[in-house]
């Protein structure tokens, strides 16, 4: 914080205007405030605090009464405070509550206490707040200090020095952490101590993986673990693990292009053991056909005496083939006549049963068929019914033309 200008007016002793040009008195360095006492040394520093923070220090904030009691009736109390707060210029016009005169009328009234900040900007006075909280949220985040430290470390009023001096050492601890800031080098101090922690972690893991990849590669290679491994150290890798490794590697390396030499040579013996397994399944598969072979020809050797006399029948077979026809229509016409006969001695039977007489000539059939015709023409007369005679005609006719049959062939037989 810089102070460039403070002009102070009905304010404490200061009756009339005081225009106070700090970069003048700060461009020969240091200077120092002296007078009588009463002369208003307190009371600047009361008005500079009083524009940063609307209160001044001490006992004199409790009396509350800010104003000068020699100034003229009707002249408002006001300060006004240029200075650079973080690098940026302000100018800070602030007056406190007071009693002036009624506009009309006799009495007082009471003026609310008033602030407005601005900010250079360009050139220009740019507003920023024009409200008492606004100005002391403003104002506060700037300077990082309440009113109260700021009159402990900036100001130290008379009679308060002990009280900082004595305070206690969380007090003052606060205040100076808020005072120059510290909580980035508290920031900056948790970083490191977590970042120590998690590289802690990190270096444990990897000692761990390392631990495990040299008992895995010692496993692998069939090796003990190097002199003195007991417990594995980061630091201990490349003195002690990597000279190990790179030996049994060299090692593995030196057996591993020796199998190789083996791996080829043997590989060569398999393949001619493969061409010498197939030439045996060949010639073994010609020998099982050989055999079989064989066994066929000695069976069909034995079947020829009976292949001989198959085709001996099969050309007995072969011309029999054309009587076949011949004899079968003989069979059968043997068996029409034997069926003829038989049916003709049934019938001669049933005409010897209806004449009555064991033996038929052929003229007791035809005189049997005449008198069937003339019982037949009685029954006609007799019969009145038309169907009925139709019927008995058909049977008669029927009967006699077997009858007839019947002689004719008697007649052939004998």
């Amino acid at each position: 914080m810089r102070i460039h200008r403070l002009q102070i007016q009905a304010f404490g002793p200061f009756a009339d205007r005081v225009d106070v040009d700090l970069d003048r008195l700060s461009d020969a360095g240091l200077f120092l405030l002296t007078g009588a006492t009463g002369a208003g040394k307190t009371s600047v520093l009361d008005a500079v605090c009083f524009a940063l923070y609307g209160g001044v220090p001490g006992d004199r904030q409790i009396a509350k009464r800010l104003r000068s009691d020699h100034a003229a009736e009707g002249v408002a109390p006001a300060v006004t405070l240029e200075l650079t707060l973080a690098g940026r210029r302000f100018r800070i016009d602030r007056s406190p509550a007071w009693e002036r005169p009624k506009k009309r009328g006799s009495g007082t009234t009471t003026a609310q206490a008033s602030v407005l900040v601005q900010e250079r900007v360009a050139g220009q006075w740019v507003p920023r707040a024009s409200r008492l909280d606004e100005a002391g949220h403003l104002l506060g985040g700037l300077l990082g200090m309440t009113q109260t430290q700021f009159c402990q470390v900036q100001l130290l009023p008379q009679g308060r020095f002990q009280t900082f001096l004595r305070a206690g050492s969380d007090d003052r601890q606060r205040l100076l952490h808020q005072l120059f800031r510290t909580s980035r080098f508290e920031a900056v101090e948790a970083w490191l101590r977590d970042h120590r922690r998690m590289l802690a972690r990190d270096a444990t893991r990897q000692q761990d993986h390392v631990s495990g990849l040299v008992s895995r590669f010692s496993e692998a290679a069939l090796a003990d673990l190097p002199d003195g491994w007991e417990q594995p150290r980061l630091a201990d890798v490349a003195d002690e693990v990597v000279p190990w490794a790179d030996d049994l590697r060299h090692r593995a390396t030196a057996a591993h292009d020796r199998a190789r030499a083996r791996l080829a040579a043997c590989q060569a013996y398999e393949q001619q053991a493969r061409e010498a397994v197939e030439r045996a399944r060949s010639l073994a598969e010609l020998r099982s056909r050989h055999h079989v072979a064989a066994e066929e020809r000695a069976s069909l050797v034995e079947a020829a005496e009976e292949h001989a006399r198959d085709l001996g029948r099969l050309a007995a077979g072969r011309r029999a083939l054309a009587v076949l026809p011949h004899l079968e229509a003989a069979d059968r016409s043997r068996r029409q006549h034997t069926d003829a006969l038989a049916a003709a001695a049934s019938d001669v039977s049933r005409a010897a049963r209806l004449l009555g007489t064991d033996r038929l000539d052929p003229d007791d059939l035809s005189a049997l068929a005449d008198r069937a015709s003339e019982r037949w023409a009685a029954a006609r007369a007799r019969l009145p019914q038309v169907a009925e005679l139709a019927s008995l005609e058909q049977t008669v006719e029927t009967d006699r033309s077997r009858l007839l049959e019947l002689a004719d062939l008697l007649a052939d037989l004998d």
